[in-house]
């Protein structure tokens, strides 16, 4: 009884050592899958926050040019011509 006792446990445990170190399939497949979604959305991001900063860039652009067109439409509202005087030769065409 004992000599079979021994031999049963001399055989179970490498049989259990090597059933818990080898890998399951189903593990492995998930682990990779967590990883490639872990590496696309990395990238997604990353190609987000690029376009993210184009975008603000462009905006900035964008309102310095409005503040330059609005400051030359100001600049020309303080402009008012002398009077015309009737002795011009371009009055006497246009209102003639």
């Amino acid at each position: 009884m004992h000599s079979s006792l021994l031999i049963f446990i001399s055989w179970l445990i490498p049989w259990f050592i090597l059933k818990k170190l080898k890998p399951s399939l189903e593990k492995s497949a998930l682990r990779g899958l967590n990883k490639g979604l872990d590496n696309a959305i990395s990238m997604i991001d990353g190609e987000v926050l690029g376009i993210i900063e184009t975008v603000t860039e462009q905006h900035t652009a964008q309102l310095r040019q409005i503040t330059e067109i609005t400051e030359q439409c100001s600049a020309g509202e303080g402009y008012k011509p002398d009077k015309i005087s009737n002795d011009n030769p371009l009055t006497r065409m246009l209102i003639n």
